[in-house]
């Protein structure tokens, strides 16, 4: 489970000006969506996800994040990224439960693109979902024109996603 100050990361307080009642409005939206995915996934795997690891992002903190697209869905408080497992358990159990996630409308970056190698070499992953579709439409989709940072995992070839 999420909880608003988490999804927030302080950052109400910090930019005021950009927290709009409908930021504020998404993100709550967002959270409970994205709680309901995490029970889901809890009931089916006994394994409890708890750390967002970015919620809402104001314009200025979009620009200094890495690899972050310029129309975001973080901006709109319409997207989190969830932390996920060392074995990439969430993004795994996405790929199986597609109509879950079709369920819950929310659409997922793909995985090659929610990793990155930290400098003593363990992985740091995510489960980037958003509540509006990507112009591709795709469940599953590629965010940028960046290149990936991780190899694909093998649910991918085998669920399409």
């Amino acid at each position: 489970m999420i909880f608003m100050p988490q999804y927030w990361m302080g950052r109400d307080t910090i930019y005021p000006d950009e927290f709009t009642q409908k930021i504020k409005s998404n993100g709550e939206v967002t959270v409970f969506v994205v709680d309901k995915l995490l029970g889901m996934f809890a009931a089916d795997t006994g394994i409890i996800l708890t750390d967002c690891a970015s919620g809402w992002r104001p314009a200025q903190v979009n620009c200094a994040t890495s690899n972050a697209a310029e129309h975001s869905r973080h901006i709109t408080a319409e997207a989190c990224d969830v932390r996920d497992t060392p074995n990439r358990d969430l993004a795994r159990w996405c790929c199986k439960n597609q109509g879950r996630l079709a369920e819950l409308g929310l659409w997922v970056e793909r995985f090659e693109w929610t990793s990155k190698e930290q400098s003593d070499g363990s992985w740091l992953h995510w489960v980037h979902v958003q509540r509006v579709p990507p112009l591709s439409k795709r469940r599953f989709y590629i965010p940028s024109m960046s290149p990936a940072m991780a190899p694909r995992l093998p649910e991918q070839d085998q669920y399409n996603c």
